[in-house]
């Protein structure tokens, strides 16, 4: 079965103005082939969400998400003369509770929250 992560991650403009100039970039550089079912566009970016997934470093398909979102950060995130046009949050969450991975860059707005439920059944 292996272990399985939570992952998520939104890119997304600064300012609605730059969206159209973020969503070309992620149309043609973020791996769609791979993680398209788990994409979806909101008014300044995008969201992706993959549930119960074998998350790991050495996967083709997570270099490539991992690939994509770097650049997205160089490019965006960085800005012209040191002003972001984009923002990038990502979360992956592990079975173990202390397992969690968090990265923001740019002028990000917290899209991404964490809420870890405790729950009894008896």
């Amino acid at each position: 079965m292996g272990y399985r992560s939570e992952v998520a991650a939104v890119f997304y403009a600064a300012d609605v103005k730059d969206f159209a100039a973020i969503k070309l970039w992620l149309d043609e550089n973020f791996p769609m082939e791979e993680w398209g079912e788990n994409v979806r566009w909101f008014n300044k970016g995008m969201a992706f969400q993959a549930d119960n997934v074998k998350w790991y470093d050495g996967d083709p398909d997570v270099q490539a998400f991992d690939e994509a979102s770097e650049e997205f950060q160089d490019l965006f995130c960085m800005g012209k003369e040191g002003v972001p046009i984009g923002a990038y949050e990502y979360v992956r969450m592990g079975e173990e509770y202390e397992d969690i991975e968090v990265v923001r860059d740019g002028e990000h707005e917290y899209l991404i929250e964490v809420d870890r439920t405790l729950r009894i059944e008896v």
